[in-house]
């Protein structure tokens, strides 16, 4: 750490997700970090298991060199309607980075806002919070969706077929749940919210991995990729990997090759670029923590398939060029199978850049026409 940073006290049981604060500034060597840090919010202390500031102390985690060995912390206070602590929750950012929304949890019946939860069945909210401000909004939501969780997933993404922005949930238990406790598991149902309408959509019916808590899930291409876990009792070996179509809210299994190096499902463990680290087990003891360090590689038929093309169609104007972080342009895509099916998609400029630089698309080469002039290439 930095001379200069704060010390936020270590901690459990917290959500944490990529944000673009304003106060990250362009530093040498960091160009590929896009302005970004790291936010974390709630949890527990890891001995005491006393309560963190929920959502009033906004922790910040900023790499200061782009080799990551070196990063500073900045804690700043946060206003407006939210619960003063909170575990066992999801939040995921939005809107550029610029917004966090929150979903779930537990808190203490004391907090004012426990009341808004206290039936979890009937709780339609979410917390909003405006990183420019530092003010968060508890904002009703509508729609089929689910009853209030904890220790479930909770995922931010824009959609490939419209670029909206969503929050994708499921898993988890529908009980309250104290620091270091569980309850009974919800079912696997997908539910998504619109975060600008804030209206939920739920899967359809169709095949649903077995219930689970403590899992871990990661977005690749259009799907969330799904792994470990547990139930009321130990998830099989067969259910251990899922992905959930982001399009269409299904399910289907992964078909894996091989054995991973060290424990074939773990509860508790953490999902991030393919990298499957850490998780606890159980016995009569207790929960112990396991080494665990295993990549994962994913073939181009997990998500958007390599073999597809893709142009951008008239006014899309030049996806080479600008900071793709920032493009937030909406342009109509054309899309080719393999099968030559051709379709035609609205994505952000962004998003659709990182596709084709990452390999999930490429690019269609274009007929000559009147038309062509007017088509940036892909």
């Amino acid at each position: 750490l930095t001379p200069d940073s704060a010390r936020p006290g270590r901690r459990l049981r917290h959500c944490a997700c990529a944000v673009r604060p304003r106060f990250v500034r362009d530093r040498p060597g960091c160009e590929a970090l896009g302005r970004q840090a790291v936010l974390v919010l709630g949890g527990c202390d890891d001995r005491s298991h006393a309560a963190k500031p929920g959502l009033v102390e906004l922790n910040f985690l900023e790499f200061t060199k782009g080799d990551g060995s070196e990063a500073e912390w900045r804690v700043e206070a946060a206003t407006g309607t939210c619960p003063k602590t909170l575990w066992h929750s999801s939040c995921g950012s939005y809107a550029g980075g610029k917004k966090v929304v929150v979903f779930g949890g537990d808190f203490e019946d004391s907090d004012p806002e426990f009341e808004h939860i206290r039936d979890r069945q009937a709780a339609a909210l979410v917390y909003v919070l405006d990183l420019d401000t530092a003010v968060w909004d508890r904002v009703t939501t509508s729609g089929p969706g689910p009853a209030w969780r904890s220790l479930h997933v909770g995922v931010t993404h824009t959609s490939l077929s419209d670029s909206t922005e969503r929050l994708v949930v499921f898993g988890g238990t529908e009980d309250h749940v104290q620091i270091f406790s569980g309850g009974d598991v919800a079912d696997m149902n997908g539910f998504a919210l619109n975060l600008k309408t804030f209206v939920w959509q739920r899967s359809p019916p169709g095949r649903r991995p077995a219930p689970r808590m403590r899992f871990s899930a990661e977005r690749y291409g259009r799907h969330l990729l799904v792994y470990g876990g547990h139930g009321n009792g130990e998830i099989s070996a067969a259910q251990t990997y899922w992905k959930l179509n982001l399009l269409t809210l299904e399910w289907s299994t992964v078909e894996v090759v091989n054995r991973p190096h060290s424990h074939v499902t773990v509860p508790g463990n953490s999902l991030a670029g393919g990298i499957l680290m850490g998780g606890v087990s159980f016995s009569l003891l207790g929960a112990h923590a396991v080494p665990k360090l295993d990549f994962l590689l994913l073939d181009g038929a997990f998500g958007v398939p390599p073999d597809h093309d893709a142009r951008p169609l008239r006014g899309s104007g030049d996806l080479d060029g600008g900071s793709e972080e920032e493009d937030e342009r909406v342009v109509q895509v054309e899309m080719r199978g393999p099968q030559g099916l051709v379709r035609t998609l609205r994505v952000q400029a962004g998003v659709l850049a990182r596709m084709l630089r990452g390999g999930l698309l490429r690019r269609m080469p274009s007929e000559s026409s009147s038309e062509d002039e007017d088509m940036g290439r892909l």
